[in-house]
């Protein structure tokens, strides 16, 4: 999932998205460009209330926005009110005990991995644009923002006010050890990296100065059992407050569980020199994240965040068979299944492939979330000639998958995959194989 606001990602690449744009096209939409000779002679503001008709009766863009707006503070704390207490009582996934029940099995916690992106600079390549220096987007300030709304829930609830249409936020008198074993979430954060923003420097560090890994994964190790690695990220867990520039180092570590790339917006997984710094920098990358047991997660689909024609580098058939053939240990999971906006399967096939690797996983996020989509993907996991029943995530890409899914809310995407007869292998998707993904338990 993803928590951000709109001062966060690209927003000139957000607004133009081919999937978004895409989201506005109805018939409606078809037939005022149809009749677009017509409009040349009817007044202005007629067209503009009709285009802005069209625009205002699209909901989910308007969830998805609205969601982007509500201060990043505050997003978990709603994600956790309105599971329990959602605008109709049909959609109430969990109750007061945190207990919700999937295919007969309670569980009682739900484990959340924000991914944050490494966006780089701003989108502003267009001719015309008067204001075309490109200031960098620094992600510390997103991460920043994150830590803070992890920390917001854990020291805050929200409870309904005198005014309905109101929430009140309340201060919790406890100590945070009982706080999260109270909570219903658990928040394992992933830090957004793309290689092509830092130098080799600032990777692997210089005399006198931690490198960019070290800072944050130096306490990791390979050896640690599952049960360790759970435990120090678990401890860690609502500690942190989100100041990114303090003097003790120890603050930083073990506040993120992996590493989020991006190469829609440009990270090169394999790029074809390789003797260039780049190159050098994934490689450490990479050997650093087999030394210390680090999983990756990759951006794969066609779509999401794009600023350029980076679909061959994302192409997990491509740039990622390279480096899992010269890095077979290497931990990764292919975000979205490989979902390609024409409906082909060759990236989903590629992957399929690659899960033969002890190591590499896949996840459903941001798929279409219909009974034909989980009864498809039941069928493609049980027909597989790989072991694909431990290799599958569940995910959702909340909050993007509101508009990029067509799901009203995080309630109706879990809502969903909880119902579906047509599901198999629950299980494995929701429990199983994320825990082994994360912490490494043996499968």
């Amino acid at each position: 999932m993803h928590v951000m606001d709109l001062s966060h990602p690209n927003l000139s690449a957000f607004l133009f998205k081919d999937d978004l744009l895409k989201s506005f096209i109805n018939w409606k939409t078809r037939l005022v460009l149809l009749l677009a000779p017509i409009g040349a002679v009817l007044p202005e503001r007629y067209i503009v209330k009709q285009m802005k008709r069209i625009i205002s009766k699209n909901i989910f863009v308007k969830n998805t926005l609205s969601f982007y707006e509500i201060p990043i503070e505050y997003q978990f704390l709603l994600l956790d009110y309105f599971l329990k207490n959602p605008n109709k009582a049909a959609d109430t996934m969990v109750d007061f005990n945190n207990e919700f029940c999937i295919d007969g099995v309670f569980y009682d916690k739900m484990v959340l991995c924000p991914l944050a992106i490494d966006f780089g600079y701003k989108n502003i390549d267009e001719l015309g644009v008067f204001y075309n220096k490109a200031p960098f987007k620094p992600i510390a300030k997103q991460l920043g923002d994150l830590y803070y709304a992890i920390s917001t829930y854990y020291r805050f609830e929200l409870v309904p006010d005198e005014n309905p249409k109101k929430l009140r936020l309340d201060e919790i008198n406890k100590p945070l050890s009982e706080i999260k074993l109270e909570k219903l979430f658990e928040i394992y954060p992933f830090m957004g990296l793309n290689t092509r923003n830092y130098s080799l420097n600032k990777i692997v560090g210089t005399d006198g100065k931690v490198g960019l890994l070290d800072k944050f994964f130096s306490e990791f190790s390979a050896e640690e059992t599952p049960d360790d690695r759970r435990n120090r990220l678990y401890r860690k867990m609502g500690i942190f407050n989100g100041k990114m520039y303090e003097d003790d180092e120890m603050i930083y570590k073990d506040i993120f569980a992996g590493i989020k790339v991006y190469p829609q917006l440009g990270f090169d997984p394999f790029p074809n020199d390789e003797a260039s710094e780049e190159f050098q920098k994934v490689a450490f990358l990479y050997e650093y994240c087999i030394k210390k047991r680090i999983p990756i997660m990759a951006h794969c689909s066609d779509g999401g965040f794009k600023v350029g024609d980076f679909d061959d580098i994302t192409n997990p058939g491509h740039k990622w068979r390279k480096v899992l053939d010269r890095y077979p240990a290497l931990t990764i999971c292919f975000a979205h299944f490989g979902s390609q906006q024409s409906g082909s399967y060759e990236w989903r096939k590629s992957i399929i492939e690659l899960t033969q690797k002890e190591n590499v996983y896949t996840d459903i996020s941001c798929n279409d979330s219909s009974c034909d989509y989980y009864e498809t993907l039941s069928k493609t996991i049980r027909d597989s000639n790989v072991n694909l029943r431990n290799k599958v995530l569940f995910g959702s890409d909340f909050s993007i998958n509101m508009f990029a899914s067509k799901m009203e809310s995080y309630n109706q995407y879990l809502k969903v995959f909880i119902q579906s007869g047509q599901l198999k292998y629950k299980q494995e998707l929701c429990m199983d194989n994320p825990e082994a993904y994360l912490f490494g338990k043996s499968l």
